[in-house]
């Protein structure tokens, strides 16, 4: 056989195969990777926190469980990774926390995959404010390295039924006991956070929707900026709506730093209410006028 022959004409096959393809209408293929946008970097994704869907990549430093607060180790959960664009950073300001969502927990949550850390991971998601931090939300890819590993397929919701978030997706439709079980499934695996950290986590989860460097204070309904938490007389601090006497639990981490029944409120009403129930609080601070708009509060703060 003669390959001289061969190899001269595979140019004029090809050739040959363009002009035939355009002349019948076949699309010529374009390799994923060769139409793919190129990756930003953390830095640019912290730039760029504007709701746009974007694809970022950087090197997993840890779990975020507050504002500024990034766990390198003693992981707790599946639901967040903190990217920035340095293996050994450690300043939180330069790292962007990514939700991981059901779809990618057993490959790319650190409690079941504490090995990542370390690992340059590539997400594909909304950028947007994660624990009031810059971030990325419901991604749509994840895979090792810059992009070049395939992303598994998420796990999609049951057919024709709305799931408005992805972090409930496995309990779409489900009634009863089904309910329940997959209810179990998603919040077994928690978030603790100690009392110092509930400080981050208020700021986020009762957040003035009218002006996001305030938060709406209980009881009062007033919109207060988040830096003047304390103990001062016009201060916020942080309230039990169940009263902790009546618990026995403090302010352990548990049940006492539980975000659920935690909320900002003004330290003087707060001093008023004591630890008495909530039907005999409200003869003291009546309801708001309806037409004030109550915060929608987040039964996930802290995932």
């Amino acid at each position: 056989m003669n390959m001289k022959r061969v190899t001269r004409s595979r140019p004029g096959r090809l050739i040959a195969a363009v002009v035939l393809a355009v002349a019948v209408g076949i699309p010529l293929g374009v390799t994923g990777a060769a139409s793919a946008a190129t990756p930003l970097t953390v830095a640019q994704a912290l730039a760029a926190q504007d709701g746009r869907t974007a694809t970022v990549t950087g090197y997993v430093i840890g779990q975020p469980t507050a504002t500024n607060t990034v766990l390198t180790s003693g992981f707790t959960a599946d639901t967040a990774v903190a990217l920035a664009d340095q293996a050994g950073e450690t300043g939180t300001g330069r790292m962007l926390y990514v939700q991981v969502t059901a779809a990618w927990r057993s490959t790319f949550g650190l409690l079941t995959n504490p090995s990542l850390r370390g690992r340059q991971v590539t997400a594909t998601g909304a950028l947007t404010a994660y624990f009031s931090h810059g971030g990325l939300k419901n991604p749509t890819a994840m895979s090792l390295g810059g992009g070049a590993t395939p992303s598994p397929t998420p796990t999609p919701g049951p057919t024709g039924t709305a799931v408005p978030d992805a972090y409930y997706a496995a309990a779409a439709g489900r009634t009863g006991p089904a309910l329940r079980t997959a209810l179990h499934g998603i919040i077994k695996v928690q978030t603790k956070l100690s009392y110092d950290q509930v400080w981050h986590a208020l700021k986020d989860t009762d957040q003035d929707p009218a002006n996001p460097s305030n938060v709406i204070l209980l009881y009062s309904g007033r919109s207060q900026s988040k830096t003047s938490n304390g103990g001062g007389a016009n201060d916020w601090n942080r309230e039990h709506v169940w009263a902790k006497s009546h618990g026995d639990f403090g302010t352990a981490t548990g049940p006492g730093t539980d975000v659920h029944h935690l909320r900002p409120e003004d330290v003087s009403v707060n001093s008023l209410r004591g630890n008495k129930d909530s039907t005999r609080a409200a003869a003291r601070w009546p309801r708001r006028p309806a037409a004030t708009p109550t915060p929608t509060r987040s039964s996930r703060a802290t995932r």
